[in-house]
Formats: C-alpha cells, structure tokens, sequence
C-alpha cells in the first residue's frame, strides 16, 4: 500500500484530546480500492467518503462494494513532539454462510473492542488481541510486513522520459539537470544534464 498526505501538517483535536482525523479528511471525496489478485483487468471499488474516520469508511467500503460486513478498527497514539507512540489495525470479516451465532458473537466483540492503538501501547501482540476477544481461534497463516517503496533511479529515469521533448531539453540546457523527490519515501534522485541527454536520445530514437 503506498499513500502521502497532501497537507501532513495539519493538527486537529477533539473535545477529548483524540485526534480529528475525520475533519481533517473531511466527506468531500472518495475511498477508492483496487486489489491486485494479479489479473489482466483489476477490479476497483469506489464509494462516497461518508464520515473522514478511516475504520468507518472502509467498514462502508466492504459493505457497499464487496458486500462483506465488516469491523474496521484502526488507530494512532501520537507523542506530543509528534512521534508515533502506537499504531495499527486490524479487520473482522464474516465468512460466506455465518450463523446467526457467529453473527451475535461477532457483534458482541464489535461493541466492546478497545482501540487497537491502545492494546499495542500496552504491550499486546496481535495473537494476544486475537486470543482476548476469540478464545478457540487457530491462527491459519502469517505475511509479514515490511517498510518499503519501489522507486529507484530506473523507474525515475522511466519517469522522465514521459516528458515532452521541449521540456526535457529546457531541463538540459539550463545546465542543472533534475532533482526528483519521492513523496512516499523521501529519497531523492539527481539527474545530470547527460542524463537527461541520455533520455532524450532514447525517446528520439524510439
């Protein structure tokens, strides 16, 4: 998943110190998902942003788009220099065919969960979260997770060669060549007037 955000200053609280994240996103847009199941034509879903929390527009977004009820629970502890104190999420899902009493108990979770954010402060792994709200539940299977972007030089250099011609030699003649700033990781890339050549010469020839 990769993402940034547009203004990442900004610093709304509520009446009970909690973070406004859902005035800060605000309901004037859309919540769009595109899963990659690796086919030739990937499906994506779109709905209407209906409250800026991010658990209660993807719980609409499963509802309404893929109709699967489920409970989104998402949150962030911040340090108040800023830092991350705890974050994460998790989602409750039901199955094809649940019964009624699946349902009920599923509900009866649902009503009394703690932030996630809270339990990973105080030192809960994802087992022990899993175990406390369902205590005969078998873990199946693990992915892990890791912090990483795709970019590169290549795929920057790809990048540029979508730029028009005139744009491209402006780039060259003005002797300074490209500065390019990931916005999902903050590298930087520096592209010499020789590259930019290099670039323009492969555009021409192709």
């Amino acid at each position: 998943m990769k993402g940034f955000i547009g203004d990442p200053a900004i610093y709304l609280v509520r009446g009970d110190g909690h973070l406004d994240v859902g005035k800060a996103i605000g309901t004037n847009g859309t919540l769009t998902v595109t899963p990659d199941m690796g086919l030739k034509d990937p499906f994506s879903g779109m709905v209407n942003i209906q409250t800026g929390e991010v658990g209660d527009d993807f719980a609409y977004y499963y509802a309404v788009s893929e109709q699967t009820p489920s409970v989104v629970n998402v949150g962030v502890l911040v340090n108040p220099d800023g830092s991350i104190l705890a974050a994460g999420g998790f989602i409750l899902q039901l199955l094809p065919n649940a019964t009624e009493e699946v349902i009920s108990a599923c509900e009866a979770v649902a009503a009394k969960m703690k932030p996630v954010s809270t339990l990973i402060s105080e030192g809960k792994s994802i087992e022990d979260m899993i175990h406390m709200y369902f205590e005969d539940a078998n873990i199946l299977e693990y992915k892990g997770i890791r912090w990483y972007c795709g970019c590169s030089h290549e795929h920057y250099k790809d990048a540029l060669a979508t730029l028009s011609d005139h744009d491209l030699q402006e780039m060259i003649d003005d002797g300074k060549g490209a500065d390019i700033h990931c916005q999902y990781c903050n590298k930087e890339y520096k592209f010499t007037p020789e590259e930019l050549k290099e670039v323009l010469e492969l555009k021409e020839r192709g």
